[in-house]
C-alpha cells in the first residue's frame, strides 16, 4: 500500500483544517445516523488520512455515503469537524479522477479564479461567434465527465456489482426522493435546500429541450426552474451561515460552485427583466454575465460540484450492492445451517 505523507496536509488546503486534531474516540461514528456496520465513517476515513493512506480513503465510498449533516461535528470533543473532513476528501477526489488532472486542480483554491474566469470569456466569445462551437463543447463535456466518472468507478471495484441494473434503479429512487438526507433528523432542513437546488437543474434542464418543441412551455418552465434554483441556494447560503459551528464554513469549492448558481439565476431573471426597458448598456452587461456563468456552470461541470452528484450516485450503487451481496451469503450460510 502506497502512503502519502503528505496527504494530510493537502486536505487541509481544501477545507480539512483541524484533521490532525482528531485523536480517533469514535464519537463521529457513533452519532452518524448513516453509519453502518458495513460502511463505517467517519472515523475510519480520518484513521486513514493521518496514516497517509490515500488510495484508501478516495477509493472508499465512505466519503460519498456522508450527506455532511454534521451530527458528527457537533459531538467531537477536539472540534475536528469531520464533516469538513470528508468533503474535503470529496473534494480531493474531483481533483484525482478529473481528466486532465489539471483542470480539477483550477477548482481548488481562489489562485486559480483568473484563469477560469480567462478560459470562459475567451470560449464565450468564440461560442457567439461560431454555430458548432456549442456541439464541440457538449461533446467534450460528455466524453470528459464519462471518462472521469469511469476511473472513479473503477476505483471503488464497480466492476464487482452482480446485478447493476437493478440496483442502480433502486439507488436512483433514493436520489430522486434524497431518503438519506432525512435520517439526519437534527439536521431535516438541509433536505429541502438541496432539493431546491438538484430540481431547479433537472427542470432547467427538461425546459431546454421544451423550448425546441414550443418557445412559450420552454420559457415558463426555464423560469420556474431558476426560481427552485435560486430558492434553494439560498437556503444552502443561509444553512451554511446559521449552522456554521455544526457544519463548517464550507471550501472554496463549494462557495465557487454555489457562487455560480447565484450568479446563473440572478442575471437569467434580470435579463429577462431588461428585456422589457430600455437600460440597454446595462442589459448587455447582465447578459454577458449571464453568458459567461452559464459557460462556467456548463464546460466547467466535470471539474465542479455538479458532478457531485454522478460520484456520490455511483458510490451508493457500490454502496447498495455491496450490502445487498453481504445480506444474501448470510441468507445462504443462515438456510445451509437450518438444513
Amino acid at each position: 500500500m502506497r502512503v502519502n505523507p503528505e496527504f494530510a496536509k493537502k486536505l487541509k488546503k481544501l477545507g480539512a483544517t483541524r484533521v490532525t486534531e482528531c485523536f480517533n474516540c469514535g464519537n463521529c461514528t457513533a452519532i452518524c445516523p448513516l453509519s453502518t456496520e458495513d460502511f463505517m465513517f467517519p472515523r475510519k476515513i480520518i484513521r486513514y488520512i493521518q496514516l497517509g493512506l490515500e488510495p484508501r480513503a478516495i477509493q472508499s465510498p465512505e466519503p460519498w455515503l456522508c450527506h455532511a449533516c454534521g451530527e458528527c461535528s457537533t459531538t467531537c470533543p477536539r472540534q475536528a469537524f469531520p464533516s469538513e473532513i470528508m468533503n474535503s476528501v470529496r473534494n480531493y477526489a474531483f481533483i484525482s479522477y478529473s481528466t486532465p488532472r489539471f483542470m480539477g486542480v483550477l477548482f481548488s483554491s481562489p489562485v486559480y479564479l483568473p484563469i477560469v474566469i480567462a478560459i470562459s470569456a475567451v470560449l464565450l466569445y468564440f461560442y457567439l461567434h461560431l454555430a458548432f462551437l456549442g456541439y464541440l463543447l457538449l461533446a467534450y463535456v460528455a466524453v470528459v465527465s464519462i471518462y472521469s466518472i469511469w476511473k472513479f468507478w473503477r476505483a471503488l471495484g464497480g466492476e464487482t456489482v452482480s446485478d447493476f441494473f437493478a440496483t442502480f434503479k433502486e439507488t436512483l429512487a433514493e436520489i430522486l426522493k434524497h431518503d438519506r438526507f432525512t435520517k439526519c433528523e437534527t439536521s431535516a432542513y438541509r433536505y429541502y435546500a438541496h432539493i431546491g437546488v438538484f430540481y431547479g437543474f433537472v427542470i432547467l434542464g427538461i425546459s431546454k429541450f421544451v423550448a425546441i418543441l414550443s418557445y412559450i412551455p420552454g420559457k415558463v418552465l426555464n423560469n420556474i426552474g431558476a426560481i427552485v434554483l435560486l430558492v434553494g441556494a439560498v437556503w444552502i447560503v443561509n444553512n451554511r451561515i446559521t449552522y456554521r459551528e455544526r457544519v463548517g464554513s464550507g471550501s472554496y469549492h463549494d462557495w465557487f460552485f454555489i457562487s455560480l448558481v447565484f450568479l446563473l439565476t440572478i442575471t437569467g431573471i434580470l435579463n429577462e427583466m431588461l428585456n422589457f426597458s430600455s437600460l440597454t448598456l446595462i442589459g448587455y452587461v447582465v447578459y454577458l454575465l449571464h453568458g459567461l456563468s452559464a459557460i462556467m456552470i456548463f464546460v466547467f461541470a466535470p471539474y465542479s460540484k455538479f458532478i457531485h452528484a454522478f460520484y456520490r450516485g455511483f458510490a451508493m450503487v457500490i454502496a447498495r450492492s455491496r450490502e445487498s451481496g453481504e445480506s444474501k451469503v448470510e441468507a445462504e450460510e443462515t438456510a445451509a445451517e437450518a438444513a
